[in-house]
């Protein structure tokens, strides 16, 4: 499946998220190189192998230009480091762009709208 790795993610008002490091936009590729980089208390024990395919699979992500071609179990993969590193609010949008999911953001409230809307 082709993932858009320039995705940058947004508030549920439409806002961008930045990266605390840099102030820039938030990127799915900066979301996913970090999640498979990461180091997690569930997984102390990980085979070098498996770190080593990881550590390919950011180095691929990283050199890529905008659109990227993830296979089905590395997208799998990426989706489960991706919940155990991020919070919900990146973790749902990483899985739509993911999945191939539409992105519904909600508008900015406006005048004029009436109480439930969201601000």
């Amino acid at each position: 499946m082709k993932i858009d790795l320039n995705y940058e993610f947004k508030t549920l008002m439409g806002d961008p998220i930045h990266n605390p490091d840099t102030k820039e936009p938030l990127t799915l590729r900066q979301v996913l190189v970090g999640a498979l980089l990461g180091n997690f208390q569930d997984e102390r024990n990980l085979s070098g192998e498996e770190k080593a395919k990881r550590f390919e699979l950011a180095m691929n992500i990283q050199l890529a230009e905008g659109e990227f071609s993830l296979k089905t179990e590395d997208a799998a993969l990426a989706k489960k480091l991706i919940a155990k590193q991020w919070t919900t609010l990146i973790c749902g949008q990483a899985y739509r762009v993911i999945e191939g999911q539409a992105l519904i953001v909600p508008k900015k409230k406006t005048k004029g709208m009436g109480k439930g809307a969201l601000h």
